[in-house]
């Protein structure tokens, strides 16, 4: 997932990280100047404070919500008040947080909580700027909608697997869960491959394309809990990289093979190198050293053999 989702977000909150400036956030203001702003923390506790509005949480719900709906009211009337709409994305950003926590029970290992939550804060702010509350919609059922559908679609695009192929799993589960919901029993393939309207082979092939893929990360631990064990890509196997065990052996088998072709008599030697390094056949090496067809393949056959029980007794 792209990690410049992660700086949109936090740029569209005019926020950066709070590294010693004195308490305060530092903001760029646009002739360039740095402006201090109350960081998170500061805010909440002045919040706090006799009369504050606590981020929305006042001394009683009815005031808090007096609040919110007074924010809300002043940015719909301005949306280009960037403080306003600051105080309503902090305000709803534990939506977020409470979303991704539900959809990361479903995520594969590999994904990155942090970016999923930066999508969601995308989704969050995209929700804030076009939610219209004349449609008596709450917006926070709204807000879920657009932070859910956000980081779905971010997924989908990052993910291996194509939307289609989400299609045709949602379906195989909606399938089988009606079958088990009228006749009290999990569904053989027939039945489930006659309840979706396919055949018995395109069924076969919807669970070839739909079947489960694990994720797993090459730099984490092989044993969660032993933080000081080796990572997986210490132990698994490149097939690209050599094996030395592999190496060592062939170079005692071609050292072995050259040894028994020097105690080969000369006719066989030419034979062998005819034959496999200038790649003639048995018929033309006839013709160069004067023998017949039948002749060469003999002493041919004699060579490959006496090679062969040559490696054979060094094995064994």
């Amino acid at each position: 997932m792209r990690t410049n989702l992660k700086i949109a977000a936090e740029s569209s909150l005019n926020l950066a990280k709070d590294a010693g400036c004195g308490g305060y956030i530092c903001r760029v203001s646009g002739a360039g100047t740095v402006d201090p702003v109350p960081s998170v923390r500061d805010r909440h506790a002045r919040n706090h404070q006799p009369g504050g509005p606590a981020c929305g949480l006042g001394k009683s719900q009815k005031s808090a919500d007096r609040w919110l709906q007074k924010l809300w009211k002043t940015y719909i009337s301005d949306k280009t008040n960037t403080e306003v709409e600051e105080r309503l994305i902090f305000h709803y950003l534990p939506l977020v947080k409470v979303i991704v926590s539900r959809l990361a029970i479903t995520m594969p290992t590999h994904i990155d909580l942090g970016d999923v939550e930066s999508v969601g804060i995308l989704g969050l702010i995209q929700s804030i700027r076009s939610y219209d509350p004349t449609t008596g919609t709450p917006f926070e059922k709204y807000a879920q909608w657009r932070i859910r559908g956000a980081i779905i679609d971010e997924l989908r695009k990052s993910g291996p697997i194509p939307r289609s192929t989400h299609a045709k799993a949602r379906k195989i589960q909606e399938a089988i869960a009606n079958f088990e919901q009228t006749y009290q029993r999990f569904p053989t393939e027939a039945e489930v491959a006659n309840e979706l309207g396919i055949t018995v082979k395109q069924y076969a092939n919807w669970l070839d394309q739909t079947r489960p893929l694990a994720f797993l990360s090459l730099d984490s631990p092989i044993d969660p809990d032993n933080l000081n064990e080796s990572s997986l890509h210490e132990v698994i196997q490149d097939p690209c990289q050599n094996n030395p065990y592999e190496e060592i052996c062939t170079k005692d088998l071609v050292a072995l093979i050259e040894l028994e072709l020097n105690r080969l008599p000369p006719v066989y030697q030419k034979v062998l190198t005819l034959y496999y390094i200038h790649g003639l056949h048995l018929k033309e090496i006839g013709r160069v050293l004067g023998l017949t067809e039948s002749r060469i393949c003999q002493i041919h056959t004699a060579a490959v053999l006496k090679l062969k029980q040559a490696v054979q007794q060094k094995t064994n």
